[in-house]
């Protein structure tokens, strides 16, 4: 599917009072609806079925998957992290917010960590084996970890405030 994006092209003029862009702010926010249209076209499908692949991969593994009695992870942790994902990349997108998917994990109890790093930031969303409930460790610079339990609301916004103050 091709997608014809208009192009606002830059006029200088010259007037008697100095010269510059005419209705340069009209243009930047022509832009900015152009470039959030744009984006919402290309939906995030692609991420997602990669992401979802890597999550759906996670069940295969067994019982001791890693050789020190680890549980294999539970399928309400599979729907919720990939619910979770799903969530947070379309609000991403939809927002206009740079997406950076997560490096995915199993837990050593049946759940599943997501992890993302940006220079000395960090977030990690622990999704439990059988909860609603989102275990959340975050860490800004040379600061001490913070950890809390949200919920999955607050984990999206929590995903999304990492993207756009990192």
């Amino acid at each position: 599917m091709t997608v014809n994006v208009p192009v606002v092209q830059d006029k200088l003029y010259i007037t008697p009072y100095g010269s510059g862009y005419q209705n340069q702010i009209e243009e930047q926010a022509i832009k900015r609806e152009t470039t959030k249209a744009y984006m919402q076209l290309m939906l995030p499908s692609s991420a997602i079925i990669e992401i979802d692949k890597e999550i759906d991969a996670l069940s295969d593994l067994d019982y001791n998957w890693g050789g020190e009695q680890e549980k294999p992870v539970s399928s309400q942790a599979i729907n919720y992290a990939k619910r979770l994902v799903e969530a947070a990349t379309f609000a991403a997108y939809s927002n206009c917010i740079i997406w950076l998917p997560p490096a995915i994990a199993p837990t050593h109890e049946g759940g599943i960590d997501l992890y993302w790093s940006i220079s000395k930031h960090q977030l990690l969303l622990i999704v439990s084996h059988n909860s609603d409930a989102v275990t959340c460790v975050s860490r800004n610079s040379d600061c001490s970890p913070q950890r809390r339990v949200i919920s999955f609301d607050s984990a999206i916004i929590t995903i999304l405030a990492f993207l756009i103050y990192r």
